[in-house]
């Protein structure tokens, strides 16, 4: 048989497509974003493959295999265009790109060329309208049933034998083949087997053997169902809302919220985030102006691998606001991403459906005005305040361009933290200026104009004057310049190889681990950056002369920011202390003090440098204690011996920071009034919170209260005083709660 139109046209067409790809950041490399694409694509070109097999005249099995081989076939011309793009964009592991590569677009074409002769096959006698609307029919009807579970159930991730497998969360950088994914394509072979024997049956039918072959259809379906059903949810590429609350067993009740949480929560710490929910829940309102109409359910996982495997997103907490729903890990309070996923699902009140968020034509979602909304309604989670984070950018040369950002796709080619700092503060400046009403007046359509009566520019611009009034101290820029610095994955070289890499050495033993971060220098080209995740690397695995030269290269070159600079002379001055070599300790000490991005590095830095000039004995201990070298409860007992002969500030510290640490709260805070005031700016303000923290946890709320607002009228940083507001209005929120009558599923 030579193959027609019907094969050389979609092969062109899969050509053509793979070479646009060629030029797309992150899809222009074999792994999963480019076979995601191609498998898509492959649905439409496979299935007219099949189909033109079917009415070329063959049948049987001889069909299926001229089908199968060629639907495989018409992919090969794109597979060699992107492979040859590796000369222009590198890619870290192609073997992997193949493996994606086989299990998306190469089974989804297999797939659907052996559906295309089927129904070719069924339709043989028939017009070619029926044929085509039998294709119409196979191709849409288990991509409807996709989108209906994206939109009904809580996973965000979706596996079709026909569509391929989406994996729902763009900051889940690890990407890797999984289990769900190889069961998934176990199925599809399955399916594969029963087209192909019921094509053989099909066409050696005769008239009197209709009912064996209903029979023998009812059979292969049921098969494949009870693979689907059975197995989907054990492998995880079918997973339901039964199968989520099945994991999470017990339900909480607050007012407008249900809260589900694993099993083993201990009974403290359920009324603990309970709480939680209901504070966030009220401040969140308050600022958009909502009033709730129907009860929120928050889904709280126990870890973010329970997450992953039950819903998606390993590193990303979400809310689905068409559901009044939202999906978060770890069970803490105070919870850092909670209000953030909160005020997504309260702002449904103010989007119509579908999807009950901000969007154009009600599908083309405005990511970056929902984000920069749930942003600037909650508390800051980071140091500085998201004014401070977007002028230091804009002084750095960073700041992204706002007017692109809030459409529905500049959000994305920004790196996620940059965008979510600078949009935040955008519409915080709105909210702040124009008020809540003007803001839901913006946010179900992003149409600036007619919720404020100026167009996005002129807003800008405004905002951009109240940028000019804030200050940045050094510090600051250093936070920024530290934290900020990454760019977005699209445009970073192999981001999902690094990542993966980068997870792999976080568990490998520390010599297998500078291979792995060797291996990541060398797939970016010996950046500074990745350089000196090699010298860290050296320094744990106790290879100390190849640190040390690793380090003096870098501290004798540029492309290290300060943040960085400053823990490199840290890891070195550690070990010339180490070696004995007080002086030059001291000098390094100084010199990362001097550049130390956040309060951290500083107190840490501080500390060090004064354990040197302790004598010899203690600053013995001070040094194994310091550097993890001593057991808590040794190093405790050792500084509580020295602190009971001294009026210095710093033992009483850092013994009430290992009392902390083991949650022995009552016992800490004699320390910390002993530690009282400190001389070092950064320490003294850590005191003050680990006060209020301690007073919180013994429940000791109106005190706690009075330490919270004293911490925050002395923060050194903008973030930190917003998150002592918060603190003191969390009390004022629990005292109340202390005040009300116990609370029922059915009040």
């Amino acid at each position: 048989m030579r193959p027609g139109r019907w094969f050389w046209i979609p092969t062109a067409l899969q050509a053509l497509f793979a070479a646009s790809l060629a030029f797309v950041p992150l899809f222009n490399l074999l792994g999963y974003e480019f076979a995601l694409a191609v498998g898509l694509a492959a649905v439409p070109t496979g299935l007219c493959i099949g189909a033109g097999v079917a009415r070329s005249g063959k049948t049987g099995l001889a069909a299926f295999g001229s089908a199968v081989g060629l639907g495989a076939a018409h992919l090969l011309p794109g597979l060699a265009i992107i492979s040859a793009n590796a000369w222009r964009i590198r890619n870290c592991d192609y073997g992997e790109g193949l493996a994606f590569f086989a299990l998306l677009p190469l089974s989804t074409s297999l797939y659907a060329a052996a559906l295309g002769v089927l129904v070719g096959r069924l339709c043989a006698d028939r017009k070619l309208g029926l044929l085509g609307l039998g294709l119409g029919l196979t191709a849409l009807a288990p991509l409807a049933v996709a989108l209906a579970e994206l939109y009904l159930e809580p996973p965000i991730f979706a596996y079709d034998h026909l569509w391929g497998y989406f994996a729902g969360s763009l900051y889940d950088e690890a990407m890797r083949i999984g289990t769900p994914l190889v069961m998934l394509r176990l199925g599809t072979t399955l399916r594969l087997v029963a087209v192909a024997v019921f094509l053989v049956v099909w066409e050696r039918r005769a008239a009197t053997e209709r009912a064996r072959v209903a029979g023998l259809t009812l059979a292969l379906v049921s098969l494949c169902v009870l693979y689907e059903r059975g197995l989907g949810p054990i492998a995880g590429f079918r997973v339901s809302r039964a199968d989520v609350e099945r994991a999470l067993p017990l339900t909480l009740y607050r007012p407008g919220l249900v809260i589900h949480v694993p099993a083993a929560l201990a009974a403290k710490d359920r009324d603990a985030l309970a709480d939680e929910h209901s504070f966030a829940l009220e401040r969140v309102s308050a600022r958009l102006g909502v009033t709730r109409s129907r009860p929120i359910h928050s889904y709280v996982y126990a870890n973010a691998n329970d997450k992953a495997r039950l819903m998606g997103g390993r590193a990303t907490m979400i809310a689905k606001p068409w559901l009044h729903e939202i999906h978060i890990h770890d069970v803490v309070v105070p919870h850092p991403v909670l209000a953030h996923e909160l005020a997504h699902a309260v702002a449904a009140e103010l989007a119509p459906g579908p999807l009950h968020v901000s969007a154009r034509f009600g599908l083309l979602v405005n990511i970056g005005l929902i984000e920069g909304l749930a942003e600037a309604v909650t508390t800051e989670r980071r140091p500085l305040d998201l004014d401070t984070y977007a002028r230091a950018m804009r002084d750095l040369k960073i700041l992204p361009d706002v007017r692109e950002i809030v459409g529905p796709a500049g959000f994305w080619t920004e790196a996620g933290p940059r965008a979510y700092a600078a949009v935040g503060s955008f519409v915080r400046f709105l909210n702040r200026r124009y008020g809540a009403a003007a803001l839901a007046r913006l946010y179900p359509h992003a149409d600036f104009e007619a919720a404020y009566g100026k167009p996005l520019a002129a807003l800008v611009d405004l905002w951009q004057r109240t940028l000019d009034e804030v200050s940045v101290a050094p510090r600051e820029t250093r936070i920024v310049e530290q934290q900020l610095q990454e760019r977005s994955m699209f445009a970073r070289t192999c981001a999902r190889e690094v990542a993966q890499l980068r997870e792999a050495a976080a568990h490998a033993s520390p010599q297998k681990a500078v291979a792995i971060f060797q291996q990541i220098s060398t797939h970016l080209s010996h950046a500074p950056s990745a350089e000196l995740e090699v010298a860290n690397a050296l320094e744990r695995a106790a290879d100390e002369t190849g640190f040390l030269d690793k380090a003096a290269a870098l501290l004798d070159a540029p492309g290290l920011n300060a943040g960085q600079r400053g823990g490199l002379f840290e890891r070195r001055a550690d070990l010339l202390w180490r070696r004995g070599d007080v002086e030059g300790a001291r000098t390094g000490y100084t010199a990362a003090l001097e550049l130390a991005a956040g309060f951290d590095g500083e107190r840490m830095n501080w500390v060090k440098r004064w354990a040197l000039d302790q004598e010899p004995e203690l600053r013995a201990t001070l040094r194994d204690f310091l550097m993890g070298k001593l057991p808590p409860l040794a190093a405790t007992l050792t500084l509580d011996a020295a602190a009971a002969h001294s009026d210095d500030r710093t033992l009483p510290y850092l013994i009430a920071r290992q009392l902390v640490r083991v949650d022995a709260w009552e016992r800490a805070l004699p320390y910390l009034q002993r530690a009282a005031p400190h001389p070092f700016a950064p320490i003294d303000s850590e005191r003050r919170r680990l006060v209020a923290e301690c007073l919180f946890r013994l429940g000791r709320l109106e005190e706690a209260s009075r330490a919270y607002e004293a911490f925050a009228a002395g923060a050194l940083v903008s973030g930190e005083r917003a998150q002592g507001e918060e603190w003191v209005a969390r009390l004022r929120f629990l005292e109340a709660r202390q005040e009300r009558p116990p609370l029922t599923p059915g009040r």
